[in-house]
């Protein structure tokens, strides 16, 4: 299994603002590691396998935490949504709340997923700025220099 760029905890502290009442459960490892398979790795490349030596381990934590705690965020917001139990899939309510409309989550889905991907491109930057200080990175294996994306189509 791929080492994890962060924990449920800096998910929570960075993504939701340390939220105490946030069910750290729903976190998971296999999340985690989802956002950092689907968004992460297509970006940096060999970046990700070198998390634990100088000069990486540094760059994950100042350039890439807040970005990938904000995709996993991103993951998480339908299930954070609903409660699946022995009852079936479930709308949390509460007496004071009212659930958000499908058009609301869209939106701040898309807020969130527009901000990680900014956060990921400032990280980016940091890389082209200094090749003889990230050596492992070539810009190549970066699947954003190689396709573009207008409207949500893939190009």
């Amino acid at each position: 299994m791929d080492k994890l760029m962060i924990t449920a905890d800096e998910v929570v502290a960075l993504a939701f603002g340390g939220d105490a009442h946030l069910d750290r459960a729903k976190i998971s490892d296999a999340t985690i590691l989802a956002a950092q398979t689907k968004f992460v790795r297509p970006v940096l490349g060999g970046v990700c396998d070198k998390l634990t030596s100088a000069p990486y381990a540094n760059f994950i934590k100042e350039w890439v935490k807040l970005s990938l705690a904000l995709y996993v965020k991103w993951l998480l917001m339908p299930e954070l949504l609903v409660e699946i139990g022995a009852s079936g899939v479930v709308v949390r309510s509460c007496e004071d709340y009212v659930g958000a409309s499908p058009e609301e989550l869209r939106l701040l889905m898309q807020r969130l997923r527009s901000e990680a991907d900014a956060l990921m491109d400032r990280a980016v930057e940091e890389l082209d700025k200094n090749p003889t200080l990230y050596k492992e990175y070539d810009p190549h294996d970066n699947v954003r220099n190689r396709t573009r994306i207008v409207g949500g189509v893939i190009i």
